[in-house]
């Protein structure tokens, strides 16, 4: 065989290696970059559980258990909103409307357990897999995924930025231009929504061979979503809230919006920051620093940390509930109807 047959011949095998290649690479780098992350908030926090320790050492834990059940209680019930606005919106872009409310509690909090790896494309991955078990097409998954994150997004940054106003004054001037680009992307968001989709989707069409559908979303629908994501923030700060009073923590209930903004803030950033596994360790970080501002110290430093084990509890809970139901019910096995 001549040079150029040899070159051709394992041309292919060169290149499948090569493709793996970067992207094992790639994979290693990104839990290089988690793992080094949350060794920096791990020691962050250790420097600030010292320089505080005769503070924190007179610091008594007065458990009130009553306060941690309505707690979990209320923090669940604001988790599964997301179940419901899910269900809605995948509904709304399938012909036959055969999602459940049940059905999509099941398959949301199941996928939950696969947002702890390292990027965010794990649990949509999931809910594509058990959607089509349904006949609902990736790309619906996807898009309606999609039109809940930007929502939830745009939420959680204007219930973040809002009390920090008012709580925090070094933010300033800065905060009015947030709020006002925020609110302006925001209403292109919801106005011209389909316009801009489907001019995506029809370009996607046309040079990449795709065939997917067009897909219209209401703008009754999208402003019903963002009044949703607003009850459900309020329930959660609620959660967090007594949350602090059951394990003793100082903070008055006139403090309850800025506990919320330090939530949400954090929560978006840690949601944004796809190298570390569920936002663990940006999130308590960013609580922490905005916490500090406008409680003692105990406050900010114990209840990140105590929420982060409330989430944990409350999505292990809904996960596991939701994976029996999916055993007993064979929702994941069921054929397309």
């Amino acid at each position: 065989m001549t040079r150029v047959g040899r070159f051709i011949a394992t041309y292919p095998v060169a290149r499948f290696v090569q493709i793996n290649g970067v992207r094992l690479f790639n994979k290693k780098v990104s839990y290089f970059l988690s793992l080094a992350v949350i060794i920096v908030v791990v020691y962050f926090f250790y420097r600030e559980f010292k320089s505080n320790l005769e503070v924190l050492h007179h610091y008594q834990f007065n458990i009130k258990l009553n306060y941690i059940i309505i707690s979990f209680v209320i923090t669940s019930i604001a988790f599964l909103l997301d179940a419901f606005i899910l269900q809605i919106c995948i509904n709304k872009y399938v012909e036959k409307k055969n999602i459940s409310f049940l059905t999509s509690v099941v398959i949301l909090n199941t996928s939950n357990f696969f947002k702890y790896i390292p990027g965010i494309i794990w649990g949509y991955t999931a809910q594509i897999l058990w959607f089509s078990k349904k006949g609902i097409s990736k790309y619906e998954v996807l898009y309606a995924n999609f039109i809940c994150s930007i929502s939830v997004i745009v939420v959680s940054i204007f219930l973040g930025i809002i009390p920090a106003r008012h709580y925090l004054p070094i933010m300033g001037f800065k905060s009015e231009v947030i709020l006002l680009v925020l609110l302006i992307l925001d209403l292109l968001f919801i106005f011209c929504n389909s316009t801009l989709t489907n001019f995506l989707i029809m370009f996607i069409n046309r040079f990449f061979n795709r065939e997917i559908q067009i897909l219209h979303t209401p703008k009754f629908l999208l402003i019903s979503m963002q009044m949703i994501y607003l009850i459900q923030w309020n329930l959660i700060g609620l959660g967090g809230y007594f949350l602090a009073q059951g394990i003793g923590l100082d903070i008055s209930f006139t403090h309850l919006y800025a506990l919320l903004a330090s939530m949400s803030l954090s929560w978006v950033i840690g949601y944004l920051s796809v190298i570390t596994p569920g936002g663990l360790g940006v999130r308590e970080g960013i609580m922490y620093l905005m916490l500090n501002q406008v409680t003692d110290v105990q406050t900010s430093l114990i209840l990140p940390i105590a929420t982060r084990f409330l989430y944990l509890l409350v999505e292990l809970s809904l996960g596991c509930i939701g994976f029996i139901l999916a055993v007993k019910l064979r929702l994941f096995s069921d054929p397309l109807e």
